[in-house]
């Protein structure tokens, strides 16, 4: 193939990336996937364990990676999607229902999807169980997930229905004959019929019961039928469960599960959008105690920033564009083979500073790295994808994609536009600091948003002892439209420092510039009242 036609075909790959995990078959989840850091490892202990991640970090693809590896190795790996689970509308139609009752029925649903797991392993011939012998452990397990009581008052009523009838007649005969005859008879005949009716009348409402010795022996019985082998369940997008019925969800699963030896439990959440446990008197609790019942065993967004370890995050993304794009060809019908990773890279960019520069744009987040190639390779068509090309396609991704998200609250856009303009326009720099533990609803949205994206959790100076901060960043689409210009941030933290290096930016000998990385939400609030309406839209267009 020629060069064009290799970009091209590149280019066609790029637009068709599938950018949600969900979506993709399982062998190409396999074959696209690219581990972070030691991702794998952690998940592979046998601790029960919690993934933290925003939306597009890679939860989902490595927990279905995950399932694959553990069912090849025989296994029984358990997937199970929270945005799929809650019967009878028990999440979002139904309130008024008690959240101990639309917990226990989410638990139910977790059981469910063990149930129609362990089937499908035990009734695969390949996998070595004999279904005969686990029927009976699969039953037990319906019938403990498949009880109901009636909560409420019950009323009963009687009917007693009784019908007489009557019946009498003369009669007159006789016979002609040597012996003559003559007979005259009475007859009465009397009738009674009853009937009895009863109606039961039950006010209350269908609640969901369980009897977790029973529950639970029934799970220890089946993990005991699959030994050696072991049962991991896995539960993704848990933050998308309300926030209330998290910690009771927690405290359910933590008494069926936790006690069993070859069962581990693995949940996937978005770290400030979790709940897992409510205190109680006593030191008592409901829901998970983190460290002691299940441990927070890596955050996804601490690995792919571009400013905190350029070298992993470049040769992440180079793998996964790699990958995705071999696994796009096979299906448009084009041959990659010949190409390796850095080939393949090293074609469809003009140079390797336009490819630094779109890990860059990616923020860490493989999810927003799809969008911005597909739309680069929109623009791009049979050429390699230029500097222009790829500024112009982060800038249209994070207007339609982010922006148009983000102002549908107009707390978001006025807090944003008002970090930018005190952090891009005042400060001439791209990061900020809040004090470790601030607490505030519209910075979570942002960083939900990826609009704002942490670099650091915990920063100390020598000058403010005790104290410590949380590093946060603008997204490149906040600033990529400014690039070129006088007004482009040259420092990261601190203006006079134009280095991309954490530490440096930040001497902890100069406090006056510590003290001006400092972000006042105070000072934000003080004034939202004041503060006229923005216009519409702060971004260019390049």
């Amino acid at each position: 193939m020629t060069t064009s036609d290799i970009n091209a075909s590149l280019n066609r790959c790029f637009m068709r990336f599938e950018n949600r995990a969900e979506r993709i078959e399982a062998e190409q989840i396999v074959n696209t996937f690219v581990s972070v850091g030691p991702l794998l490892d952690v998940l592979g202990a046998h601790a029960n364990q919690i993934m933290y991640g925003r939306r597009g970090t890679g939860k989902t693809h490595a927990l279905k990676y995950f399932e694959a590896e553990r069912t090849r190795t025989g296994d029984i790996a358990i997937y199970v999607d929270c945005q799929n689970i809650g019967s009878n509308q028990s999440i979002y139609d139904d309130p008024t229902l008690p959240i101990s009752e639309r917990a226990t029925r989410l638990l139910i649903d977790v059981c469910s999807a063990m149930h129609w797991a362990f089937l499908d392993a035990f009734s695969d011939p390949k996998r070595g169980w004999e279904l005969a012998a686990a029927g009976p452990l699969l039953n037990s397990l319906t019938d403990a997930i498949s009880e109901v009581r009636i909560v409420g008052s019950t009323e009963y009523t009687v009917d007693l229905k009784a019908k007489t009838s009557s019946t009498s007649g003369l009669s007159l005969g006789g016979k002609v004959s040597a012996n003559p005859e003559a007979k005259i008879g009475l007859e009465q005949k009397d009738a009674k019929t009853e009937s009895t009716k009863t109606h039961e009348k039950v006010s209350g409402i269908e609640a969901s019961a369980l009897d977790f010795n029973f529950l639970t022996q029934t799970l220890r019985k089946l993990a005991e039928f699959v030994r050696p082998k072991r049962i991991w369940l896995l539960i993704d997008e848990w933050s998308t469960v309300p926030s209330d019925i998290q910690p009771y969800l927690a405290d359910l699963l933590r008494r069926s599960f936790f006690s069993i030896p070859n069962v581990t439990l693995k949940v996937a959440a978005i770290e400030h959008r979790s709940n897992f446990k409510i205190d109680s008197i006593g030191e008592q609790y409901v829901g998970f105690e983190l460290g002691a019942d299940i441990s927070p065993a890596i955050n996804l967004d601490d690995y792919l920033v571009f400013d905190n370890n350029e070298s992993r995050a470049t040769e992440f993304f180079r793998t996964l564009i790699a990958n995705h794009a071999r696994g796009i060809a096979k299906e448009i019908g084009v041959d990659f083979s010949t190409l390796s990773s850095a080939g393949m890279i090293a074609s469809c960019f003009t140079q390797e500073n336009v490819f630094v520069e779109f890990v860059r744009a990616t923020e860490g987040v493989p999810r927003d790295a799809m969008h911005i190639l597909a739309n680069a390779a929109q623009r791009a068509a049979a050429n390699a994808i230029s500097m222009p090309v790829l500024r112009a396609a982060a800038l249209k991704f994070f207007q339609t994609d982010k922006y148009s998200a983000i102002i549908s609250n107009p707390e978001n856009r006025e807090l944003l536009e008002w970090i930018r303009d005190e952090v891009i326009g005042s400060r001439k720099t791209r990061a900020f600091l809040l004090p470790v533990g601030t607490k505030d609803d519209i910075i979570d949205r942002l960083f939900d948003r990826r609009a704002l994206h942490i670099l650091s959790r915990s920063m100390s100076a020598a000058h403010v002892p005790g104290e410590r901060y949380m590093v946060y960043k603008l997204d490149y689409g906040c600033y990529v439209d400014l690039i070129n210009t006088e007004k482009f941030p040259e420092g990261f933290l601190v203006a006079d420092n134009p280095s991309l290096d954490l530490i440096a930016d930040v001497p902890d000998d100069d406090a006056r510039s510590y003290r001006r990385a400092i972000l006042d939400l105070v000072v934000f609030y003080g004034t939202r009242s004041l503060k006229a309406p923005a216009p519409d839209g702060f971004l260019t267009t390049l």
